[in-house]
């Protein structure tokens, strides 16, 4: 081979592999087309560092994130599919760590996972219908997040009266059998409840409500001892929320709760919600004893700011607002750590404003917390709190590619959570 033929050659490979290194515009309609994507210039928002590295390259090989780096050698991906992400922010997957979706059209899933929703808590629902679901989800079946479910258990009070609990209960089972809504009492066997829970596909176990501390306590030594998790409303009455938080349970729900009278019966319901039962020497202690026994909080302040939203007195539906978001700053500021999940339904349309970045919202503006830590909650914390913090809820290499490219820094604002250019869930472009 003479030397004019050797160098057409090497224009000729040179040309290719940059033609198939080019990058697509911002304003182009982005499908993939290759198993090998990267993501060029990107500023990358470390939720584990807590720092952002700007414009580098981000390597994503199948369904993982393989290579991080600045100024990567795209020759060393010749059949790679390149995005310009100038300018432009890569944050984790969202996860939304308080949901129902038993009720939902599959639609919702499909909708939320297009607005950065890639895994999800479900909190109590039909099991058999959410383990299909999960199963459908990752054989890509149904196109969605994640989902990740909860058994409920509870006293003879909440399982043999919820309506919800018949509903999730099918009729093979009578009422309190199922292992996704279970009566429990201190005559039950919970060693087997908790192994028929797991055997279920339940990722941990909800407390609910008429349980006692002891109840309580054993509940949480068994699902620790099978691998479960342990998650609870804030007060199990008639166990406390000190009782609940002594028990170690893994994290508590709801802020309301912790407005309401020593003594509180579910009998009571939202009634009892009064502006003088807020006790910030008494909160103080608990959220100290919180952060002793590595008890996370998930506030759940979209839906507790819509249902006091519905006190027609407005001085005092004011006043319960401010104390239920300066529960959630104390929590923050002395070290509690706090998760993000809305107890709010999925959209039903593509319009309809996804429940978990309003929850972003008040966390940043109402609670006072930096939109880091905020992002962090709704990223790396609520992965943790599934325990699949090794898989997914950070941008960084060997994890699962479960991000989102925002037009604008969420940092700066976190309204900004909402400006999606697009989603990427297992290295696929979600369209």
């Amino acid at each position: 081979m003479d030397r004019r033929t050797r160098t057409i050659l090497v224009l000729l490979t040179f040309s290719l592999l940059t033609l198939s290194c080019s990058s697509v515009s911002d304003d182009e309609v982005i499908s993939q087309t290759s198993n090998v994507l990267i993501l060029r210039n990107a500023n990358v928002i470390d939720v584990i560092a807590r720092e952002v590295s700007e414009g580098v390259d981000i390597v994503i090989s199948g369904e993982s994130i393989h290579e991080i780096g600045s100024d990567l050698n795209c020759a060393r991906y010749p059949s790679a599919q390149v995005i310009d992400v100038e300018g432009q922010y890569v944050i984790p997957g969202l996860i939304e760590g308080h949901a129902h979706i038993t009720q939902l059209p599959e639609q919702s899933l499909t909708i939320a996972l297009r607005k950065g929703v890639v895994a999800l808590r479900d909190m109590a629902g039909d099991g058999y219908y959410l383990r299909v679901l999960k199963a459908a989800v990752n054989r890509g079946e149904v196109i969605g997040p994640d989902i990740y479910f909860s058994a409920l258990l509870g006293g003879q009070e909440l399982i043999m009266k919820d309506t919800r609990v018949k509903l999730s209960t099918p009729p093979e089972y009578d009422l309190g059998e199922a292992p996704w809504a279970r009566l429990v009492d201190s005559n039950s066997d919970i060693s087997q409840i908790v192994l028929d829970a797991k055997d279920c596909g339940a990722t941990g176990i909800k407390l609910y409500a008429y349980l006692s501390a002891d109840v309580i306590s054993r509940v949480t030594a068994e699902a620790r001892r099978s691998d479960l998790k342990v998650w609870a409303h804030a007060v199990v009455y008639p166990a406390t929320v000190e009782e609940v938080v002594a028990a170690r349970v893994d994290a508590i729900s709801h802020s309301s709760f912790l407005l309401l009278p020593e003594g509180w019966s579910y009998k009571d319901g939202s009634r009892a919600l009064d502006i003088s039962n807020y006790d910030s020497l008494g909160q103080r202690r608990l959220f100290q004893h919180m952060v002793e026994n590595d008890v996370a909080f998930d506030p759940t302040l979209v839906v507790n700011d819509q249902m006091l939203s519905s006190m027609t007195d407005r001085s005092g539906r004011e006043a319960m607002k401010e104390a239920m978001f300066r529960s959630v700053q104390t929590a923050y500021e002395m070290g509690v750590t706090i998760m993000a999940g809305t107890d709010m339904p999925l959209p039903r349309v593509e319009n309809d404003t996804l429940a978990l970045y309003r929850e972003l919202v008040l966390l940043v503006t109402r609670a006072k917390m930096t939109p880091l830590d905020a992002l962090r909650s709704a990223t790396i914390i609520n992965a943790q709190m599934l325990g699949i913090d090794d898989v997914i809820g950070s941008v960084n290499e060997n994890k699962r590619a479960d991000m989102i490219v925002l037009r604008a820094n969420p940092l700066d604002d976190i309204h900004n959570i909402a400006k999606i250019r697009f989603v990427i869930k297992g290295g696929r472009i979600v369209n």
